[in-house]
């Protein structure tokens, strides 16, 4: 029983360390698409904001942490002045029910929304006119 504990906690920590590799890496790339500088700290808080523009605070997040990077962007934005962003990294449309969860907020609090498929690294802006309803 204990083996197995120490197996299942290694696996976690693998997993774990592996999701934020490519965290980091979506990261880097859409820093440098946006010309953004990444890992700002905010000074009064000791929190570092993943992407900061001269516009933007940008949260980088999976899809299923979209929650997340909601409170984590509009906290951003309002410490350093900036429109609040969100870089979400899906899997294709097997990720559609997180994105359409976070378009219905992110059009209340006008959250800029930028969608990175990881399946064949395409990213684009998501644009919208309408209000999602569930």
């Amino acid at each position: 029983m204990k083996k197995l504990l120490i197996i299942f906690v290694l696996l976690l920590a693998s997993l774990t360390s592996y999701s934020q590799q490519l965290e980091r890496y979506y990261r880097n790339g859409f820093a440098t698409i946006m010309n953004g500088q990444q890992d700002v700290r905010i000074p009064s808080t000791g929190r570092r904001v993943d992407i900061v523009t001269d516009t933007f605070a940008i949260e980088v997040d999976f899809a299923e942490k979209w929650s997340q990077s909601v409170g984590q962007t509009l906290y951003y934005s309002e410490k350093l002045n900036k429109k609040a962003g969100i870089l979400l990294v899906v899997n294709g449309m097997f990720d559609d029910r997180y994105v359409k969860r976070l378009m219905s907020v992110a059009y209340k609090h006008n959250i800029t929304v930028w969608i990175m498929d990881y399946n064949n690294d395409s990213w684009g802006k998501v644009d919208v006119d309408i209000k999602y309803i569930y």
